[in-house]
């Protein structure tokens, strides 16, 4: 008889213990909602501007590679870096001023030192052998694809497909 009592009192609480489970009911959905924003949003123009800026960086490479080493002066391909280096300055400052974006910004300021690099070195050496060409084309290929895939992680509905759907 004692359990029985027991589970009678603890299904079927005094009213006191009524208001303090309905405060913390009350708690714990108020709070649900409440979660903290520790990235930016997704920025779909964001994310096809990396993509451009990507195309432009392989094409170089694949252009730089189609020419005879023989061929690949600096001075041939000064234009082309300086373009792109123009359009990395203004995905990294795009980035800087979006609010919580530290990481994408990071990725961005590596992906314009990597440029930079590689620009001072075929200034330097006058020449890029195919060796290096095809490694920095990979190389840019991976940051970009990082970058871009980080992006599109913030976007909280990629996978959402029920939306407009009855």
């Amino acid at each position: 008889m004692k359990i029985h009592a027991r589970l009678v009192a603890f299904w079927c609480p005094r009213p006191a213990r009524w208001s303090s489970l309905l405060a913390w009911l009350c708690l714990v959905l108020a709070l649900g909602g409440c979660a903290p924003h520790f990235v930016a949003d997704y920025d779909a123009a964001a994310e096809s501007e990396m993509l451009t800026y990507a195309r432009n960086v392989d094409r170089f490479w694949a252009v730089l590679l189609d020419t005879d080493p023989a061929a690949r002066s600096y001075a041939a391909f000064k234009e082309s870096y300086n373009g792109i280096e123009a359009d990395l300055r203004i995905l990294v400052l795009r980035c800087e001023i979006r609010p919580r974006n530290a990481e994408t910004l990071r990725q961005a300021k590596l992906i314009l030192e990597l440029w930079q690099g590689d620009k001072a070195h075929h200034k330097e050496k006058n020449g890029v052998s195919d060796f290096l060409a095809m490694r920095h084309r990979k190389q840019f290929y991976q940051a970009f694809a990082a970058m871009a895939k980080g992006e599109k992680a913030k976007d909280m509905n990629a996978g959402d497909t029920t939306e407009g759907t009855p």
